[in-house]
Order: structure tokens, then C-alpha cells, then sequence
């Protein structure tokens, strides 16, 4: 399946390049860089090491993405966007690893799953995917005394705060919550906290659950999720060694994604956990 992987001079973009390049059922189509890296022109090679592997970097998404089977995108909101919509034209199945959409980007970038394959995922590990199912049961199974705290930390140069995927805890937290209605959405949003830098006073209202954003040094991503009752506290904890495992299980995703129809898929689909209570 020949796959193209856009920002690929970023860290997450590079490890992409691995992981594409090792695997035994995919193959590298094409990678970008912004118009101004001074590696455009020359093989990936130049970028990730190693010899020659005839794969030109670009600055010309247009002209890449309409020939791949599959795009991986681990860039900016922005950038993303315009990738989806490029994939959107061309029938190219488009893999999301971005974070920090607007909600006029998140509602456009899934219309595209009208029209192509999406696989949109805040976090591509397995270990995160089964964390979020266990989260939703454990909020499904408590009792509504019981507080929701998640804590999360990233590496100093991380954008976006909550990170994407504790803000994915907290809506499988949310729907653990909820049950099916016609005011699911507003519930569920009514539920999850605005973010903020963890430092407010103001007492947590009943039933909201609540974020702590740390950043410092080169940590890859930890997430807790805390459920606090009365005498005891339930800790669901997760920690990334590497951005290795978002690589692999970005391209593994890639890899079932080319074989769906149109629509708006998530890692939980991937791993047939879509229907965890």
C-alpha cells in the first residue's frame, strides 16, 4: 500500500519514515516538508539516514497526495486541513494524528469522512486505546460521587494543552456517564471543563471533570486518569516510553484504513474495540 507522509521532518514525521520503511506491507509513496526546509529536493535518505531510497521530499502536497493509496498526517491544524481536503478530492484515505482543531476545523475535517476513509485519533498507541474503554466502563460502573481528575505531561515543546488524548479521556469518560439521548453532545460537552492551565481556584462544579497540564524535558506522553471517591481513589495510568508506538500504530492504522469505504473511523475500529461497554 503506498503511503505518503506529510510533516515528515518533524519527530513524529521522521519516526513515520521508520516505521513506513520497515514495514513489511507498506511502502513510501511520498513525504513533505514546508516549503522552506533546505532538504526539499533531496531523498529521504538525507532526512532519516541510511542509503538511497529513491523518495524525493516535497513541498507540493497537490501534486503527492492524488497518487498515494493513504496519507499520515502528524502536522498543524492548518496544514492538516488543507492535506484533508486535498485527500477529499483525490479519494485518498487520510490518516489524522493532528491535535488542536478549532471547532470549525474538527466539523470540516470530518465531513471529509463523507467522501474518503478518515481515521481520526488523538492517540495511536494500543495501550491508550485500551485505556480509553476502560475509562468509559469504569465512569458507566461508579457511582456519580465519585470526581474525575485527569493529569497529563508532554515534553516542553508541546503546543496544544490538554493534550488531545486527555481530552479524549474525558469525553470517554463523559459517555461512560451518558446515556443515549437526543442531548448527548451538549451533556457531554456540559461535562468536560473549558481547558485551562490547572492553577484556577474556583471550586470544581459537581459532575465536571477537571485537567492538569505539565510540560517539561522531553517526556512523550503520560496520562492519568483519577477517579476520586470517598476514601478511595481509582488511578488508570498510562506512559510512553517512545513515540515509536504512535508510528507503528499510525501505519498499522493506515494499513486497514486503505481497505475501508467512506467514513469517519477511530483507533477503537482499528482494534475491533468500538463496541467496549
Amino acid at each position: 500500500m503506498n503511503i505518503t507522509i506529510t510533516g515528515a521532518g518533524g519527530r513524529m514525521g521522521q519516526m513515520l519514515l521508520h516505521s513506513v520503511i520497515n514495514h513489511p506491507q507498506a511502502m513510501l509513496f511520498g513525504a513533505t516538508l514546508r516549503p522552506e526546509n533546505a532538504l526539499i529536493g533531496k531523498d529521504v535518505s538525507a532526512l532519516i539516514g541510511g542509503a538511497n531510497i529513491g523518495i524525493t521530499l516535497s513541498s507540493e502536497p497537490l501534486k503527492i497526495i492524488p497518487e498515494s493509496d493513504v496519507v499520515i498526517d502528524f502536522t498543524l491544524p492548518d496544514a492538516a486541513i488543507n492535506h484533508a481536503r486535498i485527500c477529499a478530492n483525490s479519494e485518498t484515505a487520510y490518516v489524522c494524528g493532528t491535535t488542536g482543531f478549532s471547532e470549525q476545523q474538527s466539523r470540516e475535517l470530518d465531513m471529509c469522512g463523507h467522501y474518503i476513509p478518515v481515521l481520526r485519533a488523538a492517540n495511536f498507541s494500543l495501550g491508550v486505546n485500551l485505556l480509553l474503554g476502560m475509562v468509559k466502563q469504569a465512569a458507566q460502573i461508579l457511582p456519580d460521587d465519585y470526581d474525575i481528575e485527569i493529569i497529563e505531561m508532554h515534553h516542553r515543546q508541546k503546543l496544544d494543552a490538554p493534550s488531545g488524548t486527555a481530552l479524549a479521556l474525558g469525553e470517554a469518560c463523559a459517555l461512560g456517564k451518558i446515556s443515549n439521548g437526543s442531548n448527548d453532545d451538549k451533556r457531554i460537552a456540559d461535562m468536560m471543563l473549558p481547558p485551562h492551565d490547572g492553577l484556577s481556584t474556583t471550586e470544581r462544579a459537581k459532575g465536571k471533570i477537571g485537567y492538569a497540564t505539565l510540560r517539561g524535558g522531553t517526556v512523550v506522553g503520560e496520562h492519568q486518569v483519577i477517579f476520586a471517591g470517598t476514601d478511595e481513589r481509582i488511578i488508570f495510568d498510562h506512559r510512553a516510553q517512545s513515540k515509536e508506538i504512535f508510528a507503528k500504530g499510525a501505519v498499522h492504522g493506515a494499513l486497514w484504513l486503505g481497505k475501508q469505504k467512506a467514513g469517519l473511523y477511530s483507533m477503537l475500529d482499528v482494534l475491533n474495540l468500538a463496541s467496549t461497554p
